[in-house]
């Protein structure tokens, strides 16, 4: 699997960090070379095979360099993502994206893995390193990513909120109601319910109990930052994101929403070009698009 950028980010399990770090050097010894440490949340850091691993006290491995899929490969077996213990057959993951965005749906994405299909360390080798949250989105490497998890079996339900939908201080729980239709698509394809367990990336959900009472599920987590512990979240994130990303890509590079050269871009208000765009748009051709938050617009713009 090609890897981006030449990096990759893996979480590893905080627990065995001591082993981690003991067993790194004992397998590649005589390949590394020490590197000092450039701040407090750094724990180790390396130089080998033309790459540079650098782990930190979170848990978290940064790996970037030319040749890393072999480094790629070792950390994985110590991976956050991949603590899922023999009951669990089958795994439920809900996350969302475009809630905190001023442009574009709502996007909420049910994952369910059948483990005895799904190959987990092959599932995470694709997802290992895409991080949904953060600035920088290439929308090749999300479908690649997706292409990947569907070729492993992955199934998978999206539900969307339009800004037409939405109402301010309603958000949450209308957001509820969707992970819970999501769930009446998604539990009817697990032949187990007892081997199964549902992981919410939690934005406020509302109904933990509810699902637990009505499917009498064993184990129902709800966990903010999900995405980062869980596999299941994880690929429901990395699906989300690049349905919005294909949203993102349309209205960019289409001369419709295209205002004196200024693009839409990302659609977070925390970028001044969508700040700009907003300002423009609403100067020139008065009512925003429908795929705008108004209500979710400061006053000032």
């Amino acid at each position: 699997m090609p890897t981006y950028n030449n990096t990759t980010v893996i979480k590893v399990r905080k627990s065995a960090l001591n082993n981690v770090v003991s067993e790194f050097e004992k397998i590649f010894r005589n390949q590394f070379s020490k590197l000092p440490l450039s701040n407090e949340y750094e724990l180790a850091r390396y130089s080998l095979h033309n790459s540079t691993v650098i782990i930190y006290k979170s848990g978290k491995v940064v790996i970037s360099g030319r040749e890393i899929e072999k480094l790629r490969d070792f950390f994985l077996e110590f991976s956050e993502l991949n603590k899922v213990n023999n009951k669990f057959r089958y795994l439920i993951g809900i996350d969302e994206t475009g809630k905190g965005e001023i442009i574009g749906n709502i996007i909420i994405c049910g994952a369910l893995i059948d483990t005895s299909i799904t190959d987990l360390k092959e599932l995470e080798k694709i997802i290992s390193g895409i991080d949904t949250k953060g600035k920088k989105k290439d929308i090749r490497r999300y479908e690649e990513a997706f292409r990947g998890i569907i070729s492993l079996g992955v199934q998978y339900k999206i539900q969307e909120i339009s800004p037409e939908e939405l109402k301010p201080k309603k958000t949450n729980l209308i957001m509820t109601e969707k992970v819970l239709k999501l769930l009446e698509k998604l539990i009817p394809n697990v032949k187990e319910w007892n081997s199964l367990r549902i992981t919410i990336d939690d934005f406020g959900f509302k109904a933990k109990d509810k699902i637990k009472e009505k499917y009498k599920i064993p184990e129902v987590i709800l966990e903010p930052k999900a995405d980062e512990n869980y596999i299941e979240c994880k690929v429901a994130s990395v699906i989300s994101r690049y349905h919005r990303e294909k949203f993102l890509e349309y209205i960019n590079s289409s001369d419709e929403y295209i205002i004196e050269g200024i693009k839409p871009l990302n659609g977070n208000l925390a970028d001044p070009n969508t700040i700009e765009w907003l300002k423009r748009w609403k100067e020139i051709k008065g009512e925003l698009p429908k795929f705008v938050k108004k209500w979710n617009i400061p006053k000032k713009q």
